[in-house]
């Protein structure tokens, strides 16, 4: 099955179901957990999260992702504009309040570095 979040009315295309959200995924934690139990009612439970910063941001800061597919280039982009794979609020005080990844495992893809492993957010 496949789920397109949309806010206005579209055609669907067949075998695609479009879920309307009182308000966008992006604004807040409570429209994610309201979007997941949308799709636990349809027995959905496992979900591929692919976006940017912003995207990723919201879902990992709501506390609904157990684990991560990251790939990683093997650059530097040092601009204050480059853009990062998350969005953060603020610096840590501490590196023990940091998201770690466990049973990590990477695999190079043409010189890109696909880095795998599991939080314990659940």
């Amino acid at each position: 099955m496949q789920v397109v979040l949309e806010q206005d009315t579209v055609q669907n295309p067949e075998g695609i179901e479009t879920v309307r959200l009182n308000q966008p995924i992006l604004s807040s934690g409570d429209s994610v957990r309201q979007f997941l139990s949308i799709l636990q009612e349809r027995e959905i439970d496992s979900l591929l999260i692919e976006g940017g910063a912003q995207t990723l941001t919201t879902f990992l800061e709501a506390g609904v992702v157990d684990e991560i597919y990251s790939f990683i280039a093997p650059k530097i982009h040092n601009e204050a504009t480059a853009i990062s794979p998350f969005m953060g609020h603020g610096v840590k005080p501490s590196i023990s309040e940091t998201l770690n990844l466990m049973n990590v495992e990477s695999k190079n893809f043409e010189g890109d570095t696909l880095v795998h492993g599991y939080l314990n957010l659940l």
